[in-house]
């Protein structure tokens, strides 16, 4: 006689393997921040050195990870996390790209030192899978984490972390 699984426990079987397979995704996306290391030296520069900064900067303040839970789909696994490739597009937008395979372009040109990044088919494959829905959690992600992140800095014992530029301290 053949035992049939109940619909609960499929379901239950079911988020067990989705949730292996959104860890494993996780640690092939942050697996580069493992060995990053920055030296005063000026010798073997990257041609885009705030790559890797703003690739960690996003990383370890969370960004990338909020990102990722808004664009998950469930039944759908990507090669490239979403959140991740939508994180670099806007780090090389950041560093002067102007459009979506110029963005990609700078990635490339630093991931000797960032490991696998998207390239331009697969950026603007993400890009093409936003629609109005998947903005708006983009939208909503990023000020939830605005929000976590000015609060953070607003807690310091020592205050905000005001510029100072030749001796004058902007704030506000």
């Amino acid at each position: 006689m053949k035992r049939r699984t109940s619909g609960r426990l499929q379901k239950k079987n079911k988020r067990a393997v989705e949730l292996r397979r959104r860890r494993e995704l996780e640690k092939r996306t942050s697996r580069w921040t493992v060995g990053l290391a920055v030296s005063g030296s000026v010798s073997g520069l990257l041609p885009t050195a705030g790559v890797p900064l703003l690739r960690l900067l996003a990383e370890e303040s969370g960004l990338r990870t909020v990102l990722s839970k808004a664009l998950h789909r469930t039944g759908f696994s990507p090669g490239y996390d979403r959140g991740q490739v939508v994180t670099d597009l806007a780090v090389g937008l950041g560093l002067g790209a102007v459009s979506v395979t110029a963005a990609a372009g700078v990635l490339q040109q630093a991931a000797v030192a960032c490991g696998p990044v998207p390239t331009a088919v697969t950026a603007w494959r993400v890009v093409e899978e936003l629609d109005a829905a998947m903005l708006d959690k983009i939208a909503t992600a990023r000020a939830v984490h605005r929000r976590r992140v000015w609060a953070a800095l607003a807690a310091r014992p020592e205050g905000f972390p005001w510029l100072q530029v030749a001796g004058k301290t902007w704030t506000g």
